[in-house]
């Protein structure tokens, strides 16, 4: 379903489909990091998370629909940034843009029907190689002109895209899976380890 698309909400077809899902995945929301972050692009990013989730949440609530689970997606910038602390799922929220978001929007999911199961995953740098970070790093690495962001000191909580929709589809199945959990490897890099092993795969220098 293409929940992004909120003037659909009223299509019976939209609806009827929702009626007969038993599970919902919402990963909607514009991209953070494609374009500056003028004001503009900012409510884009705030809208497309916020409003999308809220409309779900509310009218599964007004037509008495009930999916078994709903998964829904948040980041790990629910955090904030930090070059000494470790945040697992009872570390509070930061204070940035990106915390407040993610604040936010897992408040909106926690809106969802009562009987319903709700998982969030706070999802880290997602690493593929036909999108995302690492579709952007490639062009650049393979042409020899990668190097780390900055002094490159910033961590990297990072997860496979395999292993996300791994974890997506056993949280679908499995009971166990219920409230928030990070969606993340289990050892996070510096942005200028991650950048060295890059280069060193793709036998490039590491600028």
């Amino acid at each position: 379903l293409n929940l992004a698309l909120q003037n659909s909400w009223n299509d019976l077809n939209l609806l009827n489909q929702l009626k007969n899902s038993e599970a919902i995945i919402n990963l909607s929301g514009e991209p953070i990091a494609d374009k500056r972050w003028s004001e503009d692009q900012k409510k884009e990013i705030e809208n497309s998370r916020l409003n999308t989730t809220f409309y779900l949440m509310s009218n599964l609530k007004e037509n008495n629909i009930n999916p078994k689970v709903i998964i829904n997606a948040s980041a790990i910038g629910f955090y904030g940034t930090s070059l000494t602390k470790q945040f697992d799922e009872t570390s509070p929220s930061g204070n940035d843009f990106l915390a407040n978001l993610c604040k936010r929007w897992e408040e909106a999911a926690s809106q969802k029907p009562f009987f319903t199961r709700l998982v969030i995953f706070r999802i880290g740098i997602v690493l593929g190689v036909n999108g995302g970070a690492l579709g952007k790093m490639l062009p650049i690495f393979r042409l020899g002109l990668g190097g780390p962001i900055g002094e490159g000191n910033q961590w990297m909580s990072w997860i496979h895209i395999d292993d996300l929709c791994n974890l997506i589809c056993n949280a679908l199945k499995d009971k166990k899976y219920n409230g928030t959990f990070n969606a993340v490897a289990p050892k996070p890099v510096k942005m200028k380890e991650f950048s060295s092993i890059l280069a060193k795969c793709l036998n490039r220098p590491n600028l």
